[in-house]
């Protein structure tokens, strides 16, 4: 009788057979830990090689994490997160959406006055003032080695409107319409002569 022993074999989320696998429904221990590292950078490769160290190869790591995203229980999983994420912080699709509409809607009058002078912070809408990304400002004063600011504003610096509204037009979906007709290829014919 040979005395080969038989290598037992591995799962790929357990591959020391260490830690028992989870029931169905419920994720292992390294799958929590690639979950919340996930969740923090949103990189799949590197949360894959943070909950199983053993993993040193960056392709194998991208696989294998895709293939832990698509699982139904992971995704319900992050999903159940992602709301309790959103709830603790109150940040939501409206909340974002709102943002992004505050960004390009506003005019120059809400800005300057009717002879083109800026006009002081406090006579601008809080709502408007969210779309000013920087302004130049402040002049220095030293005063007996104390410096002082004095604060003219000089210019303002918004954010490109055409750039966040297409922002928002891929996030609502409007332009897949017109991507999908550019996917679908045209069809070519080819005309082939048989040679006898």
């Amino acid at each position: 009788m040979s005395k080969f022993v038989r290598k037992q074999k591995t799962h790929p989320e357990n591959p020391t057979n260490k830690i028992p696998i989870a029931r169905n429904d419920e994720l292992t221990v390294n799958q929590k830990i690639f979950v919340d590292q996930w969740l923090i950078d949103r990189n799949g490769t590197q949360a894959y090689k943070v909950a199983y160290p053993h993993i040193k190869n960056n392709a194998s790591a991208g696989v294998l994490s895709c293939q832990l995203l698509n699982l139904p229980k992971i995704s319900k999983y992050i999903q159940a997160r992602l709301k309790k994420i959103s709830d603790n912080t109150e940040i939501n699709i409206e909340w974002v959406l709102k943002r992004y509409k505050m960004l390009v809607d506003y005019s120059i009058d809400d800005f300057f006055d009717s002879q083109g002078n800026m006009k002081p912070l406090n006579k601008i809408p809080k709502d408007k003032l969210y779309a000013v990304c920087g302004f130049k400002a402040n002049k220095v004063i030293t005063d007996n080695d104390v410096a002082r600011i004095e604060t003219i504003m000089k210019e303002y610096r918004f954010p490109d409107k055409k750039g966040v509204l297409d922002s928002l037009s891929r996030y609502l979906g409007m332009f897949e319409k017109d991507n999908e007709q550019k996917r679908t290829s045209m069809p070519v014919q080819i005309n082939v002569a048989l040679v006898d």
